[in-house]
């Protein structure tokens, strides 16, 4: 596409953002970080208008949300299609693992919903115990993120919880 040209049917405000990052003067071009958030807001804004969800549609939708915040921490935990990222890695899983905003209705949405949840508890509590994450090393809170992924089900979380018990932590 040529410098100025619009395509047609393109959305104004993608076309205003566009002509902005051709400005001739480097001082006055928009950062990445405004096209982007400028971008997302007018994405964002446009699937709520062309979509009318239900509320259990929007439940199901957050349950990916946090399968998908645990997967992208294990991506970032081991390298995988970017850089090893322990800090990233940390936070992602910690965002998995908050499910106290979601009230949810449906037994399968729930059941995925709370298995990412013990995911993303799980892996909190292994970046306790390790000296390679951004946390420093913590057996206490390595310990209660066990103790809340095994009382949710997971069984590794279960057996370093009884680990716990039978060594101290």
């Amino acid at each position: 596409m040529e410098k100025g040209s619009e395509v047609i049917g393109t959305p104004r405000e993608f076309s205003l953002i566009y002509e902005d990052c051709w400005c001739h003067d480097a001082n006055k071009r928009p950062s990445i970080q405004y096209v982007v958030a400028h971008l997302n807001k007018i994405v964002i804004i446009e699937e709520f208008e062309e979509y009318d969800m239900e509320e259990d549609e929007i439940q199901l939708d957050q349950v990916d949300q946090h399968y998908n915040f645990s997967m992208i921490g294990y991506f970032h935990e081991y390298g995988i299609g970017t850089d090893v990222d322990y800090h990233k890695a940390f936070w992602m899983y910690k965002l998995s693992s908050e499910i106290d905003d979601v009230d949810m209705d449906k037994p399968l949405a729930s059941k995925l919903f709370l298995d990412a949840a013990e995911i993303g508890q799980y892996k909190i509590a292994s970046c306790y115990l390790c000296d390679d994450y951004v946390v420093e090393k913590d057996y206490i809170k390595s310990f209660e993120w066990y103790l809340k992924s095994a009382e949710g089900g997971n069984s590794d979380a279960q057996i370093n919880v009884a680990k716990c018990y039978m060594n101290g932590c």
